[in-house]
């Protein structure tokens, strides 16, 4: 199929282990990747009855099939998860080029389980994808997190849960903040 790579990471935390499955094409058919795709694996993957807090739930981020095509207004990230707030399956959508991100690097989604032991951010790439160590990030905002790590890596998308996350707040939001997405005002004429 055009405008899909077919593949999807599962990253476990718990093992710190990477998985890259190939998503059948009759997937991306019927459920089009993004949100589709996102109740799909999760229907198929996660137990009823999962503690959204547990290790048990799953964190799915999806891409559309038309994202990073250059179709204006197709860079969109799907989440989704079973919600701290609800107990029900929760989803959203994002902007920013995080998606493109994600398609640009060969995958179509990525579905993270387990809990780390540590604090830990997911870095993406090409031909790698590793866990690395996010001491230096806990505490801080998205904001924060985007501009300490700008220091580290260029060419670079962040999706990060702030301190409301880190402290398990049940309306915590993952945020995707850009740096280059402020508007300044136009200076005054004379």
């Amino acid at each position: 199929m055009d405008g899909v790579n077919g593949c999807l990471i599962t990253l476990d935390l718990s093992n710190e282990k990477t998985l890259v499955e190939k998503i059948p094409d009759d997937d991306f058919r019927k459920f089009l990747g993004g949100n589709g795709l996102a109740i799909k694996f999760l229907l198929d993957r996660m137990r009823p009855g999962t503690d959204a807090f547990s290790s048990e739930n799953i964190l799915f981020f999806g891409t559309g099939p038309i994202t990073a095509t250059g179709v204006q207004g197709s860079d969109r990230t799907y989440i989704a998860a079973k919600s701290p707030l609800t107990g029900l399956f929760f989803d959203c959508t994002v902007g920013g080029r995080f998606a493109s991100c994600i398609k640009q690097n060969g995958y179509d989604a990525i579905a993270i389980v387990g809990q780390a032991r540590k604090p830990s951010y997911v870095w993406v790439g090409q031909d790698n994808i590793e866990i690395r160590d996010a001491d230096d990030l806990v505490g801080k905002s998205p904001e924060e997190v985007r501009s300490i790590l700008s220091t580290k890596l260029k060419d670079f998308e962040v999706c990060a849960i702030g301190i409301a996350g880190e402290n398990r707040v049940k309306y915590a939001s993952i945020i995707h903040p850009r740096a280059d997405a402020r508007v300044e005002p136009p200076e005054e004429a004379d």
